[in-house]
């Protein structure tokens, strides 16, 4: 590996590192976890970066380089509109089975509770 790919790898992992610091398992309305979309993302870069030419990479701009890839594979920052947010409620029949057995519920019975949704 030449030395600027390595000074790039090196500039790519110790920004991208940061974005793992919060919480690794956050899923925000997602089916994968963030550190495993962030991996895929790195991977593709590494990959993007590792079929560019020695002689490109020699002589491109390492700080227009690292912009361009950045922008080419950042992520939209989610935006939570607190004043969109609610919940709906109902009554239903809940199974004991359902409960925690921390709870004083007979087997076979229901009870009503209420359902936030």
């Amino acid at each position: 590996m030449s030395i600027p790919l390595l000074r790039l790898y090196q500039t790519l992992a110790a920004n991208c590192n940061h974005m793992y610091r919060y919480d690794r398992s956050s899923k925000i309305f997602s089916k994968e976890s963030i550190s495993r979309k962030f991996n895929k993302a790195f991977s593709i870069i590494k990959s993007t970066i590792e079929n560019e030419s020695d002689d490109y990479l020699l002589n491109v701009n390492q700080t227009e380089y690292i912009n361009h890839i950045a922008n080419n594979y950042s992520f939209d920052i989610p935006v939570i509109q607190f004043e969109d947010v609610y919940a709906d409620s109902f009554e239903d029949d809940i199974p004991a089975e359902y409960f925690s057995q921390r709870f004083d519920v007979q087997p076979g019975q229901t009870y009503r509770k209420e359902i936030i949704q």
